[in-house]
């Protein structure tokens, strides 16, 4: 019998025409199509290509990363939510991760399988929506992205991303504290280092370098202002005691020349007002700790004694 006279012909066009290029063997044989037709198309017509068990991409070609992510969610079945780097990618953190991390009820048995990493989990969270896919809430995403990570310096680096761009620690730290235990040491590492200020990963750095030290530990993004109350700059790291302030984000951190000029007026207010401004490369503090290190003790040493400067810094009491 012609192909067209098949009554799965229209149904599967439709999908195509609607963009759904991925479909499960479930649904095509709902549609009235065969095994043996399935199979035909995927291995003799060679139009169509499997992807995972049961899963099925109605074209040829590279699979796109949303292909990928919708086959992973219909290869885990109804409930099914992306998490850790994927979903916190489709909440705006974060590159797109080529192995795709995918919660499932408890109750339901699949194994990992190709790119996709399958987790059973008692704590399944409410779905958002991200371009179509449903994923795990944001902090529910990084703080499994901790779990999961075997790349810490980078997972570290998203987590203290999604913070400055605005997920609430509180949600994090509740992730922390219901959820499971093990593998929660990363997790734990990186809300005790956003919990004291720090906001980039430069900043991780320059802080684990000050405390392996022993030097005194600034404060981490503190607001200083004039004695008017009027902002002044928020450096990325301020010893009121001494008045010296240590700016680690340099050039190649910031995202405009515009950035980069705001920055420079910040600490040239700040200068003119007696602040110490140190500046450091962020590949400094990675390569040549010795010098850093150096550096900053002498310009420590160099703010004792002197008079304190016009600044104040919100929330505290001034020392003047």
């Amino acid at each position: 019998m012609p192909a067209a006279h098949h009554a799965y012909v229209p149904a599967v066009a439709a999908l195509l025409a609607s963009g759904q290029h991925v479909v499960t063997r479930s649904r095509l044989l709902a549609l009235g199509m065969s095994s043996d037709t399935i199979r035909h198309h995927v291995t003799t017509a060679d139009d169509w290509q499997w992807l995972l068990p049961g899963t099925y991409l109605l074209r040829r070609g590279t699979p796109t990363w949303h292909e990928r992510a919708t086959a992973a969610l219909a290869y885990a079945g109804p409930g099914a939510l992306l998490s850790g780097g994927a979903a916190a990618h489709l909440h705006g953190a974060g590159d797109r991760p080529e192995a795709l991390h995918v919660l499932v009820p408890h109750a339901r048995r699949r194994k990992d399988c190709r790119f996709v990493r399958v987790e059973r989990t008692r704590r399944l969270p409410d779905p958002v929506d991200r371009s179509g896919l449903a994923v795990a809430p944001l902090a529910r995403a990084l703080a499994d992205a901790c779990r999961a990570s075997t790349a810490p310096r980078s997972t570290r680096a998203l987590v203290v991303a999604a913070v400055q761009r605005g997920c609430p620690l509180d949600a994090l730290r509740r992730e922390l504290e219901e959820g499971p235990i093990k593998h929660s040491a990363l997790l734990r590492s990186v809300l005790e280092e956003v919990g004291a200020g720090v906001r980039s990963i430069a900043e991780v750095d320059a802080r684990r370098l000050v405390r392996r030290a022993r030097l005194p530990e600034p404060l981490w993004n503190a607001d200083l202002l004039d004695l008017q109350g009027r902002f002044l700059a928020r450096p990325d790291g301020y010893w009121p005691e001494v008045g010296v302030a240590w700016q680690i984000d340099s050039r190649e951190w910031h995202t405009s020349a515009e950035d980069w000029e705001r920055t420079l007026r910040r600490h040239a207010a700040l200068a003119s007002r007696g602040v110490l401004v140190l500046h450091t490369l962020p590949s400094q503090v990675r390569t040549d700790e010795a010098a850093v290190l150096a550096e900053l003790a002498r310009t420590l040493e160099s703010g004792r004694g002197r008079p304190v400067p016009a600044v104040v810094v919100a929330g505290l009491q001034s020392a003047g």
